[in-house]
């Protein structure tokens, strides 16, 4: 059954708290039935920037690893649940953390390794997010004769992630409060001259279909806090052609790492 024969609410599983850490940005709700799909992937030692780079302007300390920067992916030998992992500034210059990581996304302890240069350089570089262009996105949808915009959980949004193969489709939405103040939902807003420490929060869903049999496989949702949605949403998507990520702390050290064609 194609997506234009969706059975939408029968196939919805959410769930409650389990390992999420309060410090995080995103509270994952992460119980059994996310499980089948998803675990904690972390990068135990951080990320580690170069101590100093020089441009035109002369020398310079790159600021610490977070969320505005981005990851690049490549593979060691053929191409299978392993890849290599490394942080990369593209805002103003292009320059890569010092240290390298090898995770494997089978290894459901979740802890990746150290990896080296030698490795990184003989490694094949893989597209992120491996994903097809928005225009062929919403394409593709259109001729499943899918209305995502009305089988979204959040109010807000959504964004739309389709995996290489197109068989998993993931839509993006939030609920919640982006301004400074209850009555708002404007980022940064502080119109209502109010103060709420918290600042952005809300929940984050993540509704994951598949689009052979129409079958909605689970809704992960997340607290978030003190960012934006569109932070995460940004900086999520599929890593070579089975895996799909989701950050969960501003330092990036660890992620939330999916692998929805098939279960455990």
């Amino acid at each position: 059954m194609r997506l234009g024969g969706f059975v939408v609410g029968l196939a919805l599983v959410t769930f409650s708290v389990d390992t999420a850490d309060a410090s995080d940005v995103v509270q994952m709700d992460l119980n059994s039935a996310a499980k089948e799909y998803c675990h904690i992937l972390r990068f135990p030692a951080g990320w580690q920037m170069p101590r100093y780079l020089s441009d035109v302007g002369g020398d310079f300390t790159p600021p610490k690893f977070g969320l505005p920067y981005d990851f690049e992916f490549r593979v060691p030998g053929v191409q299978g649940t392993k890849f290599l992992v490394r942080g990369v500034e593209r805002i103003i210059h292009k320059y890569y953390t010092s240290n390298i990581y090898e995770a494997d996304g089978s290894d459901l302890s979740g802890t990746a390794r150290p990896s080296s240069e030698e490795e990184w350089n003989a490694g094949t570089p893989v597209p992120w997010p491996n994903e097809p262009s928005t225009a062929e996105k919403l394409n593709f949808i259109k001729s499943l004769g899918f209305d995502y915009k009305k089988n979204k959980s959040g109010e807000k949004g959504p964004g739309l992630a389709l995996s290489p193969a197109r068989d998993i489709l993931i839509l993006l939405s939030h609920t919640g409060t982006l301004g400074r103040c209850g009555g708002s939902d404007a980022p940064g807003d502080t119109s209502f001259g109010c103060i709420d420490i918290r600042g952005p929060h809300g929940k984050l869903f993540f509704d994951v279909y598949n689009t052979g049999t129409g079958k909605k496989l689970i809704t992960l949702t997340a607290k978030f806090h003190g960012i934006y949605p569109d932070d995460v949403f940004t900086k999520t998507g599929f890593v070579t052609e089975r895996y799909f990520l989701i950050p969960l702390d501003e330092n990036r050290q660890k992620c939330l790492i999916c692998e929805f064609a098939r279960t455990r």
